[in-house]
C-alpha cells in the first residue's frame, strides 16, 4: 500500500528525487531556515531566496509501498470508536494504530476501525475489530 513519509535529503539527492519522479508544482521546505524552494508547473526550481547553503537540508513528503502494521506511522489516520455507547471519529495526524490504541485504552475508548485518509478525500480501511485487513 502506498504511504506518505517525511524524509530529509540534502540539495544533491532532492534534485536527483525531482528529476526521476518528475516533481512539479511542489513546495519543499529547508530545514531550520524559515523558507522553502519551488518546483514550479513545468519542473524548474524557483528559489524564494537567492541561495542555498551545502548544509541546508531539505524536508520531503514522499510516496513508498509500504507494508501496513500497527507501527507504521500514518500521516492522516482516522479513527472510528466507541465511547459510552457512542460512536464517533477522530483523525490523527502522524499516528500510529499502536500509540492511538495506547492513548484509548489511557481513556477507556475502543477503537472499531482505522482508515488511511488520502489527499483526495478517500479512505482506505487498515484495521477493524482488532485485526489489520
Amino acid at each position: 500500500m502506498k504511504i506518505k513519509k517525511e524524509v530529509e535529503m540534502d540539495f544533491c539527492e532532492l534534485i536527483k528525487w525531482a528529476w526521476e519522479y518528475n516533481v512539479k508544482s511542489k513546495k519543499v521546505h529547508v530545514k531550520g531556515r524559515g523558507y522553502e524552494i519551488r518546483f514550479d508547473f513545468a519542473g524548474d526550481i524557483c528559489f524564494e531566496r537567492g541561495y542555498i547553503t551545502t548544509t541546508d537540508i531539505f524536508e520531503v513528503e514522499i510516496e513508498v509501498d509500504e507494508e501496513i502494521t500497527e507501527e507504521t506511522v500514518i500521516p492522516n489516520l482516522l479513527e472510528v470508536y466507541k465511547n459510552d455507547g457512542v460512536i464517533d471519529s477522530v483523525n490523527w495526524k502522524y499516528m500510529s494504530i499502536k500509540e492511538v490504541l495506547k492513548e484509548d485504552g489511557e481513556q477507556g475508548i475502543t477503537a472499531k476501525m482505522f482508515y488511511m485518509l488520502h489527499d483526495d478525500g478517500t479512505l482506505t480501511l487498515i484495521w477493524k475489530d482488532g485485526e489489520l485487513v
